[in-house]
């Protein structure tokens, strides 16, 4: 709501008077009221000889002449008199581009139509659209109310005299592309026509008149339609001429405030962004104490442009040095033959990271950086390598020592070698041993949208994006449910698992269920590996098991085991379509992450070798695969089994035991 209109509603009627406070003098309301100029300045213009005044209104335009027309009577009798015409004819010759008046409207109605923004039919102001084909202005709620979009409001015998419809009618666009008719319109033309209705040459007469009409007023709207468009255009000209003088007044004083090296990058580009800022679009010359009020404002906004432009030759910096980084990486890892270990050795984003490596790569802009710095370090890579592999274990054996407690580790034995260090993913779930813990892909996955909000990570941010991937880290690496799972596992045989290697596991070779079945007919019988998968033992958030594993007996695993030896071939096969197969010969991408036959055909097609094996080298699988361990098994009592009991039998994945 604009600020006239505000104090128009909140304002009270003059002869309103609140109860209990008397009403304001008219001294008073003289004083308080604040008026721009002098008042009465043009009250003996009347009295004027007349040459004087038609001299005055020679200089005039169209709309200073019908305001002056409504300031006194005599003045109304003056311009509003026909002989009068080639006053207004005057004043129109002063707006340029400005159509003739049209005949079928007076010069008053013509400028009045032209040049007062205001609704003909409720009088609500600032409607600023014409519509020139109707010869009005309306709102959009009158609009509505005075159009159709239908011509049904002419009677059928008018209609079928008339040769085209539409000649008989004004019309402009309307929604779903119909026309929009004026009623106006339609109800003078209806009543011509009636008066008229028992002559038929009169009635052709008033049709004929009808449509000259029509085409005149069509005529006439398309000139003034592209003369509104021309003043719109001239309009908008000169208010972008005003703020480009602002813009300009701008731009010199925050180069007396020594802005000018940060403006100089902006002048390429018209001064885009500031020339977009809200302090810089107002059509409003610019004072100087206008500039007080926006100038801490600009201040602080050129200071974010600084930031930004500083991020992004940071950003570009880096886009220019990584591949140099890169290029020196691929080329030490291309002289060492690719196994399941490479895939434990550090990445190119944990190079970047390295502090030595990073101060080339975050060099300020007036250092010229080459290939040939990168290449200094070369020699040093391999302790690089080794200090990162040292400090990942270091974080691994950690995390694992925060879990275990344990007093003191048996000789010959790292923590790794435990039966109870698993480590599990707290994005994926999956559970893994060391090393393989370290090539696992969720350690290094980015998600775009992931950043640093502190400066002192803006430059991984940086890198991260740059790469689409992070550092290797443990943060999303947890032991605390495997570890109690393992516990479980190892307690269950008997042992102690503070000391218990996963060797002796394995050895040990045992099958688990669990305790207090909800079936007493069949049980799911699992190794000790597969029952550290999270869907095999829940754990409630405090980390207490849902069920507990006890050792199956004796008759029970030997059983179990055949049936696991029996599905061998097919595990074998599943494990070989499994997309964890990898290229030793190179990184490529086909060759990387595929089945073992995509493997074979990428080894064939570019290495130009048949015989790619696991066993020759030429193939590895990657440590990040789901190991090959047998499926759990169903073990039926051998008095309850019934037909879906058979079919599992028969899929071998079932069988008959005797116990309790």
């Amino acid at each position: 709501m604009s600020p006239k209109k505000a104090k128009a509603r909140k304002a009270a009627p003059a002869n309103s008077v609140s109860e209990g406070v008397p009403a304001p003098q008219p001294a008073e309301l003289a004083a308080r009221r604040s008026l721009r100029g002098k008042r009465g300045g043009l009250k003996d213009m009347p009295n004027m000889p007349l040459d004087i005044i038609l001299e005055i209104i020679s200089h005039l335009n169209p709309r200073d002449l019908l305001n002056l027309a409504r300031t006194s009577k005599a003045f109304r009798a003056l311009l509003m008199a026909r002989s009068s015409a080639y006053l207004w004819k005057a004043t129109r010759k002063n707006v340029e581009g400005l159509p003739d008046c049209p005949p079928y409207l007076s010069e008053p109605e013509y400028a009045n139509l032209a040049f007062f923004p205001y609704c003909h039919s409720c009088l609500k102001t600032n409607i600023q659209n014409v519509i020139w084909e109707f010869n009005v202005r309306y709102c959009n709620d009158c609009k509505k109310e005075n159009t159709t979009e239908s011509m049904f409001g002419l009677p059928l015998g008018l209609m079928r005299k008339i040769p085209c419809n539409l000649d008989a009618l004004n019309r402009i666009s309307g929604r779903r592309y119909l026309y929009l008719f004026h009623l106006p319109q339609i109800d003078a033309f209806v009543k011509s026509w009636l008066a008229v209705v028992d002559d038929e040459e009169a009635e052709k007469k008033v049709i004929q008149q009808q449509i000259e009409r029509v085409d005149q007023i069509k005529e006439h709207s398309r000139l003034c339609n592209e003369w509104t468009k021309s003043r719109v255009r001239s309009r908008a000209s000169e208010l972008d001429d005003v703020r480009r003088a602002r813009l300009e007044s701008i731009v010199s004083r925050l180069r007396d405030l020594g802005w000018g090296e940060e403006l100089d990058f902006l002048a390429p580009k018209q001064y885009f962004p500031l020339s977009n800022h809200a302090h810089a679009r107002p059509a409003k010359p610019l004072t100087d104490r206008g500039w007080q009020k926006i100038r801490d404002d600009v201040i602080s906004y050129m200071e974010e442009l600084k930031t930004l432009r500083l991020a992004k030759e940071r950003r570009e910096r880096l886009q220019s040095r990584l591949p140099l980084l890169s290029d020196l990486i691929n080329n030490y890892y291309s002289g060492i033959p690719r196994t399941p270990a490479s895939e434990y050795l550090p990445h190119l984003v944990d190079f970047a990271m390295m502090s030595e490596f990073r101060t080339l790569v975050d060099a300020d802009g007036s250092v010229n950086i080459t290939a040939e710095d990168f290449l200094a370090l070369r020699p040093q890579i391999p302790k690089f390598v080794q200090d990162w592999q040292n400090r990942a274990t270091a974080q691994l054996a950690l995390l694992l020592v925060k879990e275990l407690d344990i007093a003191a580790i048996p000789d010959n034995t790292t923590i790794f070698d435990l039966a109870v260090a698993w480590f599990q993913c707290t994005k994926c779930h999956a559970v893994f041993r060391y090393p393989n813990v370290i090539a696992h892909g969720c350690m290094r996955q980015y998600y775009h949208g992931f950043c640093y909000s502190d400066a002192a990570h803006e430059y991984q941010a940086l890198v991260y994006w740059e790469e689409h991937t992070t550092a290797w880290s443990t943060r999303s690496i947890s032991c605390i449910l495997p570890v109690r799972r393992a516990r479980m596992l190892v307690e269950a045989c008997g042992k102690d698992p503070d000391s218990t290697t996963e060797q002796t596991m394995d050895e040990l070779d045992a099958r688990f269920w669990w305790k207090n079945p909800i079936a007493s007919s069949s049980r799911k019988v699992v190794s000790w590996r597969l029952a550290m998968k999270p869907k095999w033992t829940r754990m409630y958030p405090g980390g207490t098991p849902e069920r507990e594993w006890e050792v199956v007996p004796g008759n029970v695993a030997e059983k179990v085991k055949d049936v696991e030896a029996q599905s061998h071939i097919t595990r074998l096969f599943q494990h070989e379509l499994r997309s964890h197969w990898c290229c030793s010969l190179c990184n490529e991408s086909g060759g990387r992450n595929c089945s073992l036959s995509q493997a074979k055909e990428h080894v064939r097609n570019l290495h130009s070798i048949d015989d790619a094996t696991v066993e020759n080298g030429r193939i590895y699988l990657h440590p990040d695969s789901k190991p090959l361990i047998p499926k759990s098994v169903i073990a039926l009592k051998r008095d309850y089994c019934g037909r879906d009991e058979t079919d599992l039998l028969h899929e071998g994945l079932a069988c008959v035991c005797d116990y309790n």
